[in-house]
């Protein structure tokens, strides 16, 4: 009995520490899930942030195309200016509130009107933003619109009756090598009737297109007959031209004691009737020095040529305008202190052609007299005066200021040039050129570049179709 106890006991000690140290083991992995599942929140979390964040970044953008529509309106409230009314006799004064960047209004203004309407009145407000050049405005310009309109007329009526004229087409040119204005117009058969006159003198008519006014002395007649057609054609020229008229006799001029130039051609003029409009430098001319012999008109001719000078027609008036030929020099033109007479953008140009020339870039000019005369040298400021144009050689130039004035027009003509031919409409009124005048200087501005050039020659024409000038301009390049 007391051996079978002993065996039990030593079994049972045995199972129980196994058992317990089999367990301890397995339960270390359930550590290592729980760090797996907290990896796997972090990265859910970031990125549901970054998804919504980029679906409201086109929200502004809207934002801005609403802001867009709201500036439409704002030139809806300027158009509000362009209405045209008739306005009321009296003071009109009124506040226009705009942009401080704004140039193109004065922020208080007063008009005064006499009357409530004249046929003959005009208004003309415009914003001197055409330029972009690099000098100062032009006095006369046109500006840059999308749309230019423009009523054109033409009337002529027999001086002094005021009869008028039945002319339906007509021609005017004015050229710097040539003293007068011409005209050549046709009108029906009647017109050789009523210019046809009984006067000693020429018929003289007067000539208007859209308000600008010449006069002009008949001096010839072509009369054409075709089937279903018969019409006339007209010519004429300046008042002026009357003093080179064939029927006039020749004269000898001689001056006994000294005289100036203007002096000279006033005694060539005398008892004409014709003013002189002396622009040019004018010079002593000792006694005994100046002898001529042809007509009052030749006279006038010769002594502009001694300097070089242009010799223009007013256009209405009996006035021979003597013109420095180069009142500045080409090079001086592009400067930034000098003011164009007109300026144009390209756009108004219809068509153009350029004549391109080169001629030696002239530094100096030897100008001389002869029996009284003077020597003198004459050269640009600021070059070594190596380039010489030929030697000019004139009875007249008896003084330094009249060498210098024709050295002037020598080295004027030198350098890498061209001839520029311009059609352009005729716009009139306020600041607008209507017809140019020979020797403006003409400021043309063209998408990429500015450019000037003197006016030499204007041919004007106005049909039953259309009115318009074409310009001939002489163009240099630096």
């Amino acid at each position: 009995m007391q051996h079978g106890t002993r065996s039990a006991f030593r079994d049972a000690r045995r199972l129980g520490r196994e058992g317990i140290s089999t367990g301890y083991q397995q339960a270390v992995p359930h550590r290592r899930a729980v760090r797996q599942r907290y990896q796997d929140g972090t990265r859910g979390i970031a990125g549901d942030h970054r998804v919504r964040f980029q679906d409201a970044g086109p929200l502004p953008a809207w934002i801005s195309a609403h802001f867009g529509s709201g500036r439409a309106e704002g030139r809806g409230w300027a158009t509000r200016f362009q209405d045209g009314v008739q306005p009321d006799p009296g003071r009109h004064d009124f506040t226009v509130v705009v942009p401080p960047d704004e140039p193109c209004y004065l922020p208080d203004a007063a008009l005064l009107f006499e009357a409530a309407w004249r046929a003959d009145a005009g208004l003309v407000f415009a914003c001197d933003r055409h330029g972009g050049g690099p000098g100062p405005g032009a006095p006369l310009f046109i500006p840059l619109l999308k749309v230019y309109m423009a009523t054109h007329s033409l009337t002529a009526v027999l001086l002094p009756s005021l009869e008028r004229l039945p002319l339906m087409d007509v021609t005017l040119e004015a050229d710097a090598d040539n003293p007068t204005w011409s005209l050549s117009g046709f009108g029906p058969s009647s017109l050789l009737e009523q210019l046809r006159g009984g006067a000693n003198a020429p018929r003289q008519i007067r000539v208007t297109v859209d308000g600008m006014p010449w006069i002009f002395a008949i001096d010839g007649f072509t009369r054409s007959r075709a089937p279903g057609e018969r019409r006339v054609q007209i010519r004429g020229h300046s008042v002026t031209s009357l003093l080179g008229a064939s029927a006039l006799p020749a004269q000898t001029w001689l001056n006994a004691n000294a005289r100036t130039a203007q002096q000279l051609v006033a005694e060539a003029l005398e008892f004409s009737g014709v003013n002189i409009g002396w622009q040019i430098p004018d010079w002593m001319v000792p006694a005994r020095a100046w002898s001529f012999k042809g007509k009052p008109l030749a006279a006038a001719v010769r002594i502009a040529e001694t300097v070089g000078a242009v010799l223009q027609s007013h256009p209405t008036d009996a006035t021979l305008q003597f013109l420095s030929r180069y009142p500045l020099m080409p090079w001086e033109w592009m400067a930034p202190t000098t003011v164009p007479d007109v300026s144009v953008p390209s756009a108004v140009i219809t068509v153009d052609s350029t004549d391109y020339e080169d001629a030696p870039e002239w530094e100096a000019v030897y100008v001389s007299g002869t029996t009284q005369g003077i020597s003198a040298r004459v050269r640009r400021a600021g070059t070594s005066a190596s380039v010489l144009a030929d030697d000019v050689i004139d009875d007249l130039v008896t003084h330094a200021d009249a060498a210098r004035e024709r050295g002037r027009s020598v080295l004027g003509r030198g350098g890498r040039q061209a001839g520029v031919t311009i059609g352009m409409p005729i716009l009139t009124g306020g600041s607008l050129p209507g017809v140019l005048r020979v020797n403006q200087l003409l400021e043309v501005v063209e998408p990429s570049e500015v450019w000037r050039g003197m006016v030499r020659g204007v041919r004007l024409r106005a049909g039953p179709e259309e009115v318009r000038q074409t310009l001939r301009v002489e163009r240099h390049f630096a």
